[in-house]
């Protein structure tokens, strides 16, 4: 996923969103709604019990988003006056998997067992920003009248792990997975203040905070999966809450001031290395459901339900609250049960191309935010956006390679907290900080290529597959060629010829 970040004053860790974009290939296109499918490798992530149903020996995926992100608050302009914006690009592969069964088959030549390696980036955050301003004439700053602002972020989370299916019967599937859930947050923000006057006389003031954390914890996933009947497929996972076992935080907090004329100068370094980190995933549970016209369509619709968590994402001594203070992200998180709706379709067009479409909901887990647009509060809050997304997909099969590419994106809408002028936290002096509405844009271009490799020995019956919208497996598909071979014939054998009586 490539991500272009364009956001004025909002430089915002991701603790409010579960479902920015979905992950993975085909479920792209159905907006998300893969628990009741789950046959590729990205089934990993959605219900590991659905890998088993992949048409071949092994499967690998590798998919990529292009795109841009933008913030936009409606008091931005008139509270901090930023002139310019730097936006940065981004690659970042959203899925990387592979699928491969084991030899073992059952009466009707589909694989009994599978298992899958894959990795993930559920979410991810890439914002710079660079302006010079001038401060905001209620703001008492020592006579500064100049402010120079750089703030860049940068927030990831990896999902690297494992899953086996099983096919306990001719209708049920079961399976289990176990991730690493690994998330790093780079923040610094850098602020210098200038007064009035000359070079050689004008006074300074400078700072910088700088964070840098590491939290890494262990996810387990439980999947089921039923054929109901001939083409009617339901689905569910548990996923466990996170536990943490390596959490870490570097924070560095640099303050300087500089008086010419009264020949006065400070400077402050505080250094805290090793703090204790969090970032804590609740416990969720996915539901599912699709319906599949052989030959014609897939349709499918699932819930993504999470729990409640709370963490602090640093743990700050408590004999320093100066610190505390200097800290430009919300520290305390709290996420409230919410529940995501994911809905698609496919159409298979031709034997060798599809169109899918999807819709999902990306609702904020964050508290919603008291009062009404101006409001002040006296310290930051998490923003509260509630938004709508959707995909268009083209998918294009051939023999050894399924493409797919298109468009899918968010939008949503809700309410932030911002500050009257960003740096003056960081710069030691008291700033307020106002409800504002906020937009928020989320576009990318997808492009996703799997790989099917054959099957090392032939097939010698069809393979009904419910998940597929293709229909069953052609007869013993050639491992070289994929073509279809006919059975072989028992040829006669010779009749011995009498031998003549000496």
């Amino acid at each position: 996923m490539t991500a272009l970040s364009a956001c004025p004053t909002v430089a915002r860790s991701d603790d409010t969103h579960y479902n920015d974009y979905p992950l993975g290939a085909r479920a792209v296109g159905l907006g998300g709604a893969f628990t009741a499918l789950s046959d590729d490798p990205s089934g990993m992530f959605y219900n590991p019990a659905g890998i088993v149903d992949v048409k071949r020996t092994s499967v690998e995926v590798s998919t990529n988003l292009y795109g841009v992100e933008l913030v936009n608050t409606d008091l931005i302009r008139s509270l901090a006056n930023f002139d310019s914006v730097v936006a940065e690009l981004n690659v970042i592969p959203t899925t990387a998997g592979v699928v491969k069964t084991l030899p073992e088959r059952d009466s009707r030549g589909r694989p009994i067992t599978a298992y899958s390696l894959g990795s993930f980036v559920p979410s991810f955050r890439s914002i710079n920003i660079q302006n010079l301003s001038e401060v905001d004439a209620n703001a008492a700053l020592r006579g500064c009248v100049r402010l120079a602002y750089q703030r860049s972020l940068l927030d990831r989370t990896y999902w690297l792990g494992g899953a086996v299916g099983h096919r306990l019967t001719p209708s049920i599937r079961i399976g289990m997975g176990a991730f690493v859930t690994y998330r790093t947050l780079l923040d610094r923000e850098q602020s210098s203040c200038f007064t009035a006057g000359s070079a050689a006389e004008g006074a300074f003031a400078t700072a910088a905070t700088d964070l840098d954390l590491a939290a890494a914890s262990l996810v387990a996933t439980f999947g089921f999966k039923m054929q109901v009947r001939p083409n009617l497929l339901v689905g569910a996972t548990l996923s466990s809450p996170s536990a943490d076992f390596v959490s870490t935080a570097d924070l560095r907090v640099t303050r300087g001031l500089s008086s010419p004329a009264s020949n006065d100068s400070q400077f402050v370094l505080d250094d805290l290395k090793k703090l204790n980190a969090q970032s804590r995933t609740a416990g969720a549970l996915r539901v599912g459901i699709a319906k599949i016209i052989p030959s014609l369509a897939t349709f499918a619709f699932d819930l993504s339900i999470h729990a409640p968590v709370r963490y602090k994402l640093v743990e700050i001594p408590r004999n320093r609250p100066d610190i505390s203070e200097r800290l430009t992200i919300v520290n305390e998180v709290e996420r409230r049960f919410i529940v995501n709706a994911h809905l698609g379709a496919e159409w298979l067009v031709e034997k060798s191309w599809s169109v899918a479409a999807g819709i999902f909901t990306n609702l904020a887990s964050s508290p919603s935010l008291p009062g009404v647009e101006g409001q002040r509060f006296s310290r930051d809050q998490l923003p509260h956006v509630n938004g709508l997304g959707g995909s268009l997909v083209l998918g294009l099969f051939g023999d050894y390679t399924l493409t797919r590419l298109g468009l899918t994106g968010s939008y949503g809408t809700g309410s932030d907290v911002v500050a009257q002028q960003d740096g003056l936290r960081a710069l030691a002096e008291d700033t307020a900080f106002t409800k504002a509405s906020l937009r928020q844009l989320f576009f990318f271009f997808f492009l996703s290529t799997t790989l099917r490799l054959e099957d090392t020995e032939p097939r010698t019956e069809k393979v009904e597959d419910p998940n597929s919208i293709l229909g069953p497996e052609p007869m013993s598909a050639h491992p070289t060629t994929g073509q279809s071979q006919p059975q072989p014939q028992p040829q006669p054998q010779p009749q011995p010829q009498p031998q003549p009586q000496p």
